[in-house]
């Protein structure tokens, strides 16, 4: 197993293993985000972590990585990369696309970052923004200085989650990575959000 991931043990009994959905992020935004989504009373073991590496090729990579060391088994575990669009060409973007289908990796991303997903729980402005912008509209909302969606969840309920993927969804249905890079702004965070809402209450 590769330093410093732990993967948790995959529970075995007389039911199915435990699923296991890993999210390679590329900071502290997105890993204290998806934090919400691990209970102790979940049927899935959600695990996060960050990638030094935060460009197209190096999450996939880090996913790639983990899975040869760790022991994952990509027929019933999930092995995800989380990451945003503006550091990244759309060659690059088409290109880890190609290699996480070889690899059964899901590869969900934010254009231009993973904030304008934050901000679709409050408002649906459409407009394109730099990053300084978005950062000072979700202040209005968490009513405090943005630093990396720290304390963000104790502003987020449900009804926030199913206005971020209803106002998504309006922009980028599909969700597909290179479509998302080429519409700004835009992200395909709600078919992931979606995903692990269903599976913890046992949906397909």
């Amino acid at each position: 197993m590769s330093k410093g991931i732990d993967l948790g043990q995959r529970k075995i009994g007389h039911r199915t293993p435990s699923k296991r959905i890993v999210i390679i992020v590329e900071g502290r935004s997105e890993k204290i985000y998806f934090e919400r989504f691990r209970t102790s009373e979940s049927p899935i073991a959600i695990r996060i972590h960050e990638s030094k590496d935060r460009t197209a090729e190096g999450m996939v990579a880090k996913c790639l990585h983990l899975i040869e060391r760790s022991g994952l088994n990509t027929d019933v575990d999930e092995v995800i990369a989380v990451f945003d669009a503006d550091r990244n060409a759309v060659e690059d973007i088409e290109e880890a696309v190609k290699t996480c289908s070889k690899n059964n990796v899901t590869m969900y991303i934010s254009n231009p970052s993973f904030e304008f997903w934050l901000l679709l729980h409050f408002e649906d402005d459409k407009t394109t923004y730099i990053q300084e912008d978005l950062e000072k509209r979700l202040e209005k909302y968490i009513k405090a200085e943005y630093k990396k969606s720290e304390g963000i969840n104790r502003h987020i309920g449900h009804e926030h989650i199913e206005q971020a993927i209803a106002r998504s969804k309006s922009l980028l249905p599909e969700g597909d990575p290179v479509k998302c890079k080429n519409t700004m702004p835009s992200t395909c965070i709600h078919i992931l959000v979606e995903k692990l809402i269903n599976k913890q209450t046992n949906k397909r």
